[in-house]
């Protein structure tokens, strides 16, 4: 079979377009279920009026629920509104400062301890 230059860049464009669109819905996968698992905490009285925080290793992104979350929002958030840092706490999407100083802890699990994919405190 011969392709064609111009079909191996139109192959090659289509798979950069859906791992991308791959890559977009892990996102939104991720920021919804740590949406649904806060609310689900928050209703269930597991954490105290501050809400807690919750962050998510997916590689060497970080995805971590802003501060006050519970106390201003009852985790009536909008998913946009999770902070996707790297391991050192550098936003790739959000502000630095809607970060809890309490998310260091989780930086600090995620860097020493490899293996944790999830942290949860009240």
């Amino acid at each position: 079979m011969i392709i064609s230059i111009n079909n191996l860049k139109i192959i090659i464009n289509k798979a950069r377009k859906n791992r991308e669109d791959i890559k977009m819905a892990d996102i939104k996968n991720i920021r919804k279920s740590i949406k649904q698992i806060g609310k689900l905490l928050f209703e269930r009285e597991l954490v105290d009026s501050s809400g807690g925080n919750i962050s998510v290793r997916d590689g060497d992104k970080i995805y971590v629920s802003p501060r006050r979350t519970g106390y201003d929002h009852q985790w009536e958030i909008d998913e946009d509104s999770i902070i996707i840092t790297d391991l050192c706490r550098i936003p790739i999407i959000g502000e630095a400062d809607a970060v809890s100083r309490e998310a260091s802890t989780h930086y600090y699990i995620y860097q020493n301890f490899p293996d944790i994919g999830a942290v949860i405190h009240a």
